[in-house]
């Protein structure tokens, strides 16, 4: 099959389920047509979401540095970094929120749906709750300016309070993350896509209110992590109480059984995700401490380099890619269908 053969019985497969109205499910076909229409449907939203929230990270990295300065910013740069390596006390629960969701919807079993969820949701709660009194206690206690070696650039007060700003709205979210798990398992993730974008307008537009009202680093950091939470705050709503309000989270349905299925799957998806952040968050904290590298040249320069990338690998190795190479086979009737992503090199002068 030459290549216009090819390109021809590509979209025509695409075109074949590229629409909003579902499919009847009633015969085997329309089963297999209405899978595929999520398929697509997740897989494409996925790539607006995300590339949009890019073009807002990318934006906010210019406005924000304008106000910072390199230094500030790259110190930003690092408590963010360093804020991250948090998501592994979920201890891997909303990875496995997915598969044990997914499992239930192919089922049909409503039951075990709800106890995962309601085990996952009061467990998240429970870490919240643990990371907010550690938070509490700590944050004064630690010399920080040692640990970011940022002693003389800003004030030990205002890096504590940036600290702070950078982890409430992470522990405020951590349970309200549940809500993107839950649709993704159900395969309908394209919802909580269009709650990413809504996150990424949140963001912009706090951090110019920020901006305009003349904030200080503690504050431009809320601002920035502030869109996130209130997201997910919406999403949540919108789910239990319009979409899916059988779902609604209950203490009655937390169980043992249910965390076991929870953790059944998570070990693995723990050990990468762990991964995952040596690889990509680790730097800045590193460089921190590398003082022949200056935080000018190295921080805002790589950090909107590691977004496109970060942005680039987590398409790939998004949940919904497989199955939409899976779909465009079929579609296409060849043994190979291909999609290419290139990473371009960033040059900074």
């Amino acid at each position: 099959m030459n290549l216009v053969s090819f390109f021809r019985h590509f979209w025509a497969g695409i075109a074949a389920v590229a629409r909003f109205k579902p499919f009847a499910t009633s015969s085997p076909e329309g089963r297999s047509r209405e899978r595929h229409r999520k398929i697509l449907l997740n897989t494409s939203s996925n790539f607006l979401a995300r590339g949009f929230s890019l073009a807002v990270n990318l934006l906010v990295i210019r406005l924000v540095l304008g106000r910072l300065g390199k230094q500030e910013y790259g110190l930003w740069i690092t408590i963010t970094a360093f804020v991250v390596w948090t998501m592994l006390l979920d201890f891997g629960i909303l990875n496995g929120l997915v598969n044990a969701v997914s499992e239930a919807f192919g089922k049909q079993d409503r039951n075990a749906a709800i106890t995962v969820m309601s085990t996952a949701f009061f467990s998240l709660i429970v870490i919240s709750v643990f990371l907010a009194l550690l938070t509490i206690i700590f944050v004064g206690e630690i010399n920080w300016s040692a640990v970011f070696s940022s002693k003389g650039l800003i004030s030990e007060s205002k890096l504590r309070w940036s600290i702070v700003a950078a982890l409430a709205p992470f522990i405020v979210g951590i349970p309200l993350s549940v809500v993107r798990q839950v649709y993704a398992g159900f395969q309908k993730a394209y919802i909580g896509n269009i709650f990413i974008v809504l996150a990424a307008f949140v963001t912009l537009a706090a951090v110019q209110v920020a901006l305009g009202l003349g904030a200080s680093l503690p504050w431009l950091v809320l601002a920035a992590g502030i869109g996130a939470p209130v997201a997910a705050l919406f999403n949540l709503v919108y789910l239990l109480k319009f979409d899916m309000p059988w779902l609604k989270p209950q203490l009655r349905h937390v169980s043992v059984l249910g965390l076991r299925r929870l953790l059944k799957s998570s070990t693995p998806l723990f050990l990468f995700q762990f991964g995952a952040l040596l690889v990509n968050y680790s730097q800045p904290l590193l460089l921190a401490h590398v003082p022949v590298t200056p935080w000018s040249l190295t921080i805002p320069c790589s950090s909107g380099f590691m977004a496109f990338w970060a942005v680039s690998l987590s398409c790939r190795l998004h949940r919904f890619f497989q199955p939409f190479v899976r779909l465009m086979k079929g579609a296409t009737g060849t043994g190979c269908a291909r999609i290419f992503f290139f990473d371009r090199k960033a040059f900074f002068v």
